[in-house]
């Protein structure tokens, strides 16, 4: 029986610095086929020309560019006309690093469950440390009606910065997983549009949102592992970056994705989950205010 067709779409998110990085660990593994569309958004001239010469070399990707900095939706849908008729698609991040035959158990957990989004077991810190630690796996999510009428979101990260030795990962169906790293079902885009007024912020939570109230299944699967180079456990920024990192956590993005959430998904703009997340978004922005070393 022939294997599902993936189209792997990659998007910048918070650095450029870790591109080179991220693109030849993809590039590296050819243990599953797939094609790749690379979202170039404003990069720095180093950047855009090590992108260029990958495009030219391998036949599968294909690059478009835009000369300026993007909401993470916005870059998505660009790419989706570029599809083909891959049956899968993932979205992943510029600041992830894959392990490798990571994409084959992610594709058979779809398969198997009929599930419409799978998330590979994303861990955080150094990819080549034995003592890598849990960045997410998977989130449990709810909404409670409280006395006074209001709808108020509940949200549990599961095993949120947990450390991975000793642990027995299985595979699991959950509430919505994070777009660091995410297959999803080409006909489900069909049906749900990513909303571009999202960006870092509950894009992955309203995506899987709509797609639990049609009767989609999302699920993780952790024999798929890749690892977060988040920001506050692997330093490494340049000049170029700061622009891009103020970009995409500026207070006026953050409230109006806090704002559009809230009347979305009919959620009390007064919950105290749109106050955390503003203050956590608050401090990560707060890093660039350090002294950046250039790894």
């Amino acid at each position: 029986m022939k294997q599902p067709s993936v189209t792997i779409i990659v998007t910048q998110r918070e650095r450029f610095c870790l591109s080179k990085l991220s693109l030849e660990s993809i590039l590296a593994d050819d243990s599953y086929p797939f094609e790749l569309i690379y979202v170039d958004c404003n990069s720095p001239s180093q950047v855009k020309e090590y992108l260029q010469e990958q495009a030219e070399k391998h036949q599968f990707m294909r690059l478009i560019r835009y000369e300026k900095y993007l909401r993470q939706n916005v870059a998505r849908n660009l790419a989706l006309p570029l599809v083909n008729d891959s049956q899968y698609l993932v979205f992943i991040e510029n600041d992830i690093i894959i392990e490798k035959g990571w994409l084959k158990p992610i594709v058979e957990c779809a398969e198997q469950e009929e599930a419409a989004i799978v998330s590979p077991l994303i861990l955080e810190g150094n990819p080549k440390s034995p003592n890598k630690q849990v960045h997410i796996l998977g989130v449990n999510l709810n909404f409670e009606i409280q006395e006074s009428g209001q709808r108020r979101l509940k949200i549990q990260h599961l095993m949120h910065h947990e450390k991975l030795a000793d642990q027995i990962l299985q595979r699991s169906e959950v509430d919505a997983v994070e777009f660091h790293c995410a297959l999803v079902r080409h006909s489900l885009l069909e049906k749900i549009p990513l909303d571009e007024v999202f960006d870092n912020l509950e894009s992955h939570i309203d995506l899987c949102i709509q797609a639990k109230n049609i009767g989609e299944k999302v699920f993780v699967e952790p024999s798929s592992r890749v690892t977060f180079l988040d920001p506050r456990l692997v330093y490494g920024f340049d000049g170029d970056d700061i622009e891009l990192y103020l970009f995409r956590w500026n207070n006026k993005l953050i409230i109006e994705t806090v704002t559009h959430a809230a009347k979305k998904w009919n959620v009390d703009i007064k919950d105290p989950y749109w106050l955390a997340l503003e203050n956590w978004a608050t401090i990560y922005r707060g890093l660039v205010s350090g002294t950046w070393i250039v790894s």
